[in-house]
């Protein structure tokens, strides 16, 4: 836009400068004078002012041109006059008209590859694909023409028998609000057999948990029979094939992955947590590299369902495999005969800054279930107290167990991955055993135990999360109310700084509204 108005000015400028040069040299013309209106009573105007006159019309139009500009703009944008905080109807009625383009295109395109045969394994629900189930819906989506679906036969979907029962209120993957709406989507999507994505979808709308396994399990066992007989051959699922091993570099396979991950979760809910530990081992043995984060909720289901070896062999093989970046053989679960030996003074100062925290917290839990208060289990444990103190903290200090994941992003070894850690785990942290050992450890105490954050205090807590955090970013820990009060001078441009990064990671977090207002 600047650039626009110095072009133009430049232009007028040129265009009246060459007037001039021009009026110099013509040649004088007589002029009459009428009687009325003599040569001394209207004298010539001057050049300089004719210019100055020229110049000041032209930056008036182009002032006036602008500011339209500007309001054309403002308006395109949606930006309401009446209330700056609304946009404008004129905004709501193009991204209505957007979004509308967009959902056509993408059904022309979903026909196009039926038609030439391709189809599309897992591209889930309308024009959204959701690669865990913990991600929430897409939180505005238009309803669909009654013509559209009017032709559906509900006897004749993949899924049978749920259909005509009542959805869950409140689904045990996240609460819907208007699962209704969405029903007429996944009745679309479901009409391709090999969608599994609609499955995984559709498995969180049923009433129970229970009839939740069953959906998945259809779409484990369906996903199965199209991997081999259509897309990777009757190899696919074989050790010496050549999928085996990289199955997440085929994109065929995603779909397949998540419905079997979203099942392993909802084992772990309806306690079946023999059957969540098979389905693990069985991704790991298909993706040894992990992509999908497997390995931080399998050894705690090893744990659960007593087999302390091979969780303790599982965690030490990939904490081996830390300094390379490389992936165990199968994913860690050819379950060998755990080690017993300790770590160097150099590997424990490695191990306490960069590894994960959920591997080394598995090996301490699986150690000292194994052998004991020993030397090995009391090395994982001071490894544990440093990586993530954030899980230990809450074990220690009794605080309530989460009733769900984070859905929130995470930061390596924060409080979110904590959060997920201590959902899996925190009652097997719980036993009497388990607690009064990590509890009486004097290497996880002396690294847990906190410091009055005001400087000059120097008090020290006597008992895990005795002092109390600040309510706000929840970094630092006073033994006082007056301390706080004290250090909020220096403390506060740090904490309002956190929070504004929270409230900022919340609200990308969160689903699209709806332009109108509804969610």
């Amino acid at each position: 836009m600047r650039f626009m108005l110095w072009l133009l000015i430049f232009l007028l400028v040129s265009r009246v400068k060459a007037v001039h040069l021009q009026s110099l040299n013509a040649t004088e013309v007589n002029q009459t004078v009428d009687s009325t209106f003599q040569e001394e009573d209207k004298p010539a105007m001057k050049k300089g002012e004719y210019l100055a006159i020229v110049l000041t019309l032209s930056m008036v139009l182009l002032i006036i041109l602008w500011r339209c500009m500007y309001h054309v703009n403002r308006v395109r944008h949606g930006q309401s006059y009446a209330n700056p905080g609304q946009r404008s109807a004129a905004y709501e009625r193009s991204v209505l008209r957007d979004l509308e383009r967009a959902r056509e295109r993408q059904f022309q395109r979903e026909e196009a590859e039926r038609a030439i045969g391709l189809g599309h394994l897992g591209c889930g629900c309308g024009m959204h694909a959701f690669d865990t189930p913990r991600c929430p819906p897409p939180a505005y989506v238009k309803t669909p023409r009654r013509s559209q679906y009017a032709s559906v036969d509900l006897n004749t979907l993949p899924v049978l028998g749920y259909m005509d029962k009542p959805l869950a209120t409140e689904p045990p993957q996240y609460s819907r609000r208007k699962p209704k709406e969405a029903l007429p989507y996944l009745m679309k999507a479901l009409e391709d057999r090999r969608n599994l994505d609609a499955i995984l979808e559709f498995a969180f709308l049923a009433p129970t948990k229970d009839e939740s396994v069953e959906i998945l399990e259809e779409g484990v066992a369906r996903g199965k029979r199209i991997l081999l007989t259509e897309w990777l051959g009757p190899k696919a699922f074989d050790d010496d094939g050549d999928c085996v091993g990289h199955f997440w570099g085929r994109l065929e396979t995603r779909p397949y992955m998540r419905v079997m991950q979203a099942l392993s979760r909802m084992y772990f809910e309806t306690e079946k947590h023999s059957k969540a530990a098979e389905i693990q081992i069985e991704m790991l043995r298909l993706c040894p590299g992990d992509n999908m984060g497997v390995r931080q909720g399998l050894g705690s289901s090893l744990i659960r369902v007593k087999r302390y070896a091979d969780a303790l062999s599982f965690a030490q093989v990939w904490l081996d495999t830390f300094d390379d970046g490389s992936s165990p053989p199968r994913g860690g679960t050819l379950f060998k005969e755990p080690k017993k030996t300790l770590f160097t003074e150099t590997q424990e100062t490695k191990l306490s800054k960069y590894c994960t925290g959920e591997l080394i917290h598995t090996a301490a839990l699986a150690s000292f279930k194994l052998f004991g208060d020993c030397p090995q289990s009391q090395q994982y444990l001071r490894i544990a107290s440093k990586v993530n103190p954030h899980i230990l903290v809450r074990i220690l200090g009794r605080v309530t167990r989460p009733t769900e994941p984070n859905r929130y992003p995470r930061s390596m070894n924060g409080p979110e991955e904590a959060h997920d850690y201590l959902w899996i785990s925190q009652d097997l942290w719980e036993t009497e055993d388990a607690w009064n050992w990590a509890n009486t450890n004097p290497d996880a105490r002396a690294t847990l135990l906190k410091t009055c954050s005001r400087g000059g205090c120097g008090v020290k807590e006597t008992s895990i999360a005795q002092f109390k955090r600040c309510a706000a970013c929840r970094t630092v820990s006073y033994c006082s109310v007056e301390c706080q009060k004290l250090d909020w001078k220096r403390h506060k441009p740090s904490c309002l700084e956190r929070q504004r990064l929270a409230a900022q990671i919340k609200l990308f977090s969160k689903p699209m509204k709806d332009p109108k207002g509804k969610k």
